[in-house]
Formats: structure tokens, sequence, C-alpha cells
């Protein structure tokens, strides 16, 4: 006798819900950027005043629909990321990076400046309801140390030690999200990269490599 077994699987409505606080006020966070880590074509969403947020996708499922991966960030906050069940209301804390940001200088380039890349990240989804940037970290031909977010970039990755030329950006007039830096450590806790804490200086730009060719 042959058996045949067929396996059929079907799109599931993914809807997951939570709330975002802070991990040490327990307050409710708003405006926290959230969003589907394995499907960006799927709308982003912020949470309300009351820290809450609705996040819907379709995804395919043997045995039911799978949890949602989804990633959260905000201005101020560690990034991070979350598995949660579908229908499931889950409460999410987030670990302060506390005000060392403050510190940073923001300045305007004068002109198109070189940069030997030491630390990069995209910017973790593309802009839409709310802006986002990537962080590049480099030394300059002066030897100078900064950090250059560029808007919207999620597709441009440098490498450590590529040389690239940035051109200046003016500050925008808003609010954007970036990725924050951070190491762990031993015990697992999340702590500040010594990069965000040493380096001052912050400027706004657009970054190509010294070839000028588009990245894929």
């Amino acid at each position: 006798m042959i058996l045949f077994f067929i396996l059929i699987s079907c799109d599931c409505d993914q809807t997951v819900r939570g709330t975002i606080i802070d991990k040490e006020t327990k307050q409710p966070l708003k405006n926290i950027l959230v969003y589907n880590k394995n499907s960006l074509r799927y709308p982003s969403t912020v949470t309300d005043s009351l820290g809450n947020f609705e996040l819907s996708a379709l995804s395919g499922g043997l045995s039911g629909c799978p949890p949602m991966e989804i990633v959260i960030e905000g201005e101020g906050y560690f990034k991070k990321e979350e598995e949660i069940p579908v229908q499931e209301n889950k409460t999410i804390e987030l670990h302060n990076t506390s005000n060392y940001k403050d510190n940073w200088i923001y300045f305007e380039l004068p002109k198109p400046t070189k940069l030997k890349v030491i630390s990069h990240q995209l910017a973790g989804i593309d802009c839409g309801t709310i802006a986002t940037a990537s962080v590049t970290i480099g030394v300059t031909n002066l030897n100078d140390t900064i950090r250059v977010f560029e808007l919207c970039n999620v597709r441009k990755n440098f490498s450590i030690a590529e040389s690239v030329i940035v051109t200046p950006a003016e500050h925008p007039g808003f609010n954007v999200i970036h990725p924050n830096m951070f190491i762990q450590t031993k015990e697992g806790e999340l702590s500040t990269h010594p990069y965000d804490l040493r380096v001052l200086k912050t400027t706004y730009g657009i970054i190509e490599r010294k070839n000028n060719t588009p990245t894929p």
C-alpha cells in the first residue's frame, strides 16, 4: 500500500498586541517604533500615548499561525527583539540608554569629507510614519573621530576600515530614530558601547563609497 501525504500551507492572519514600558520607571512609552523582523512588506507602527501597539501580517503555517518576531526601537532606548504568539498581548520593557547622548556635539561638515569606517549600523527600517537613520562612526583625514547619521539608509552597508566620502546634510528639524550601539556583558546584560560614550562630534550626511559604485 502506498500512502500519499499532502501538506497544505495556508496563509494565516498574524495579529499581535502589546504595551511598551520603561524598565526602571514602569511608565508607558509613546512613539516607539515596532515592526515585523521577518517582513518589511508590512507597515510598521508606533505606540500610542499609553504605550500600546498592534501589528498585523500574513504568514504561512502548516499547524496554525507561528509567533511573530518583532523589533522595537525608540530614541533613548536600546533596540530589542521579541517573539509574540499570535493574538497574545504582551508587556515589553525597554532599557533606557541614560542621558549620555546629551553630551553629543552636533555640527555640519563644511565640505565632502573622507572617512575611514570603524563602525556602521543600518537603520532598522525605512522611513515611513517616522524618520530613521543609519549610524556610521569613522576617522577623518584630520584624525577626528565623528558619528554620521544618514536618513532612511536601510541598504548601504559599509565594512570596517572601508574608506567612504561623506557629503554634508542638514540636521533635520524632526525626531529621528537610529540604532543604539551596545555590547553584551559576561552576565548577559546590555551595556552602552564605548564608542557611543566617547565619540561626541555628530553630524548628518550622505555616505558613498569612494569609487561611487552604487550599492546593490
